[in-house]
């Protein structure tokens, strides 16, 4: 932070105004240091704040991530929830076949229940 240093060629006696001013700048120096060591402690807690919120629990077999009250739940789901993304869904060539018959499982199903 800095040094004050005061040299005089005759030894004399401070005023008490002069001490007062001194026990300011002193106080003042204490509290620029510790707001200083403050300031440094956030920077450091942020960081480790901004690392863990990097990083995403994802469940490696079904790819479902858990969100902040425990719930597991579908990768766009929580993307639209903590971003700006959007999503455009479709589906992929390979696996078109087992949505159609997913798709056609359903419809039949849906025609059985309806002639009941």
């Amino acid at each position: 932070m800095g040094t004050l240093c005061v040299i005089d060629t005759e030894a004399r006696q401070i005023t008490p105004d002069q001490e007062d001013a001194l026990a300011i700048l002193a106080r003042q120096a204490v509290t620029q240091l510790e707001l200083r060591l403050t300031l440094s402690e956030k920077e450091t807690a942020l960081k480790e704040v901004i690392e863990l919120r990097s990083m995403l629990p994802i469940c490696c077999y079904c790819k479902r991530v858990r969100d902040d009250d425990d719930y597991w739940g579908q990768l766009d789901h929580y993307l639209t929830q903590h971003s700006e993304i959007e999503f455009s869904h479709s589906i992929c060539p390979d696996c078109y076949p087992a949505a159609e018959k997913a798709a056609d499982d359903f419809s039949a199903q849906s025609t059985a229940e309806t002639k009941e």
